[in-house]
C-alpha cells in the first residue's frame, strides 16, 4: 500500500483519496482535500499559509531537526516480488499437512493391521537364526582354545631347549672337504631352534 503526501500541506493521502492534477508537462500534483486545490489554483506559497506543514518547518515551530523522528520515518521501498520462490512456499507449507496426516495414517495401520504386514513364523526363524550364530560363535572359541593348546604342547620348555642347544653345539663337526654335517641324535631338533647361535671354528 503505498501512501503519497499532499503537495500543498504534506499531509499523507491513502489510497482511493485525493486529487490528482497532472499539468502539461506530465507532473503530478497530488492533494489530500479540495481546500489544498483552491490554495494551489490560487498561485498560494506553501510556506506562507500558516497550516501548512513547510510553513511550521520554516518557522521552526515543529521538532523537524530532531534525531528520533529518523527512526520513526517510513520510506516507500519498492518490493521485489520473487515469484518462483513465494509459489514453492506457498505450495510447500499447503502440502505440510497432508505430510504429517498421512505419517499418522501409516502409524495407524501399522498399530491395528501388523498380522497382515509381518509373517506369524518370523520370530520363530529368528530365534532359529540367533541359536545357529551362538552355536558357530562357540565352535569357534572351542576351536581357537583347541589350537593355543596343541602349540604350548608343541613348543618346548625353556630348560629342554638350553640343553638341546648345547648337545647341538657340541655335535657340530667340521668335515675335510669343507662342508659343515651335523652328527648325533638330535637332528629332528635342529629347525626348532628359537636363539640363533654360531658354530665354534676348530683350528
Amino acid at each position: 500500500m503505498r501512501i503519497y503526501r499532499c503537495w500543498f500541506c504534506s499531509s499523507p493521502i491513502y489510497p482511493g483519496h485525493g486529487i490528482m492534477f497532472v499539468r502539461n508537462d506530465c507532473k503530478e500534483f497530488r492533494f489530500c482535500r479540495g481546500k489544498c486545490h483552491k490554495a494551489f489554483k490560487r498561485k498560494r506559497a506553501p510556506r506562507k499559509t500558516k497550516w501548512t506543514k513547510t510553513y511550521r518547518k520554516f518557522a521552526k515551530k515543529d521538532l523537524s531537526d530532531d534525531f528520533a523522528q529518523t527512526f520513526e520515518r517510513k520510506r516507500n521501498v519498492i518490493q521485489n516480488h520473487i515469484k518462483e520462490k513465494r509459489e514453492k512456499l506457498f505450495l510447500t507449507k499447503r502440502l505440510k499437512k497432508g505430510i504429517e496426516l498421512r505419517k499418522k495414517e501409516d502409524v495407524k495401520l501399522v498399530e491395528t493391521q501388523m498380522h497382515l504386514i509381518r509373517a506369524p513364523n518370523a520370530r520363530e526363524s529368528e530365534t532359529a537364526e540367533s541359536k545357529q550364530e551362538d552355536s558357530v560363535e562357540q565352535m569357534d572359541i572351542e576351536m581357537e582354545d583347541m589350537e593355543n593348546k596343541m602349540e604350548r604342547e608343541s613348543l618346548p620348555s625353556t630348560s629342554k631347549r638350553v640343553v638341546r642347544r648345547r648337545l647341538l653345539v657340541k655335535n657340530w663337526t667340521r668335515l675335510s672337504d669343507g662342508v659343515d654335517s651335523f652328527h648325533g641324535p638330535l637332528t629332528m631338533y635342529r629347525l626348532n631352534l628359537v636363539v640363533p647361535f654360531t658354530p665354534p671354528t676348530q683350528d
